[in-house]
């Protein structure tokens, strides 16, 4: 007997970068006997014509630090897969306007000033030439670190003006992958303690 074709058959589908971070996860869905499929944004593609809706729901896991893997082009893919989805209607768990959010720390910066909350200052730059002048408006001992890292990747600390002189002669600066960096003031966490905050549906 043919089920019929509807929501409820169809997979999950998860959708990753780094394989072996899912390790545990996958193990459980399959435990469970969820039906579902791997997404391996390493070596994804899409057909945009393609009017079929194929999964009940996606859970985008894809990171910002793909590109210490060299897989940061993917970070931009996914952002047109995640618009392409859920113009189709897919459920996407970690979405389009959610990933945006979470590759761009300057579209961060904008949101916590929209909420009214505090965060250390800082100022968007797109080019090495004007760190010095960035740094100025902050002070030292300050940060710079790429708008799209992941788990602190590529942040660089500066106690002294000579300091970021000196990296930005050597050329030392890495603005990441979309050439955009953030110049922002330097403090010491609480204790040594950093709280991570995750949403869903507009909840903590």
């Amino acid at each position: 007997m043919t089920r019929p074709n509807n929501e409820l058959d169809k997979p999950i589908a998860i959708y990753y970068e780094q394989p072996n971070w899912f390790v545990p996860l996958f193990k459980e869905i399959d435990k469970r006997g969820v039906p579902w499929v791997k997404l391996d944004a390493r070596y994804h593609q899409y057909d945009a014509a393609s009017p079929e809706q194929e999964y009940s729901l996606l859970f985008n896991r894809m990171s910002p630090s793909a590109w210490q893997r060299g897989v940061g082009h993917g970070v931009f893919y996914t952002l047109n897969y995640l618009k392409h989805l859920e113009d189709k209607g897919v459920r996407v768990v970690n979405g389009y306007k959610a990933f945006t959010t979470e590759t761009s720390k300057a579209l961060q910066l904008s949101m916590l000033e929209r909420l009214g909350l505090p965060y250390p200052k800082a100022r968007v730059i797109n080019h090495p030439s004007q760190a010095l002048e960035a740094a100025e408006a902050i002070g030292y001992p300050l940060i710079l670190k790429p708008n799209i890292g992941g788990s602190g990747a590529g942040i660089k600390k500066f106690s002294s003006r000579e300091d970021l002189q000196a990296a930005v002669d050597a050329n030392e600066l890495y603005f990441g992958i979309d050439n955009v960096a953030l110049v922002q003031e330097c403090f010491t966490a609480k204790d040594g303690v950093i709280t991570r905050v995750e949403v869903l549906g507009d909840r903590r």
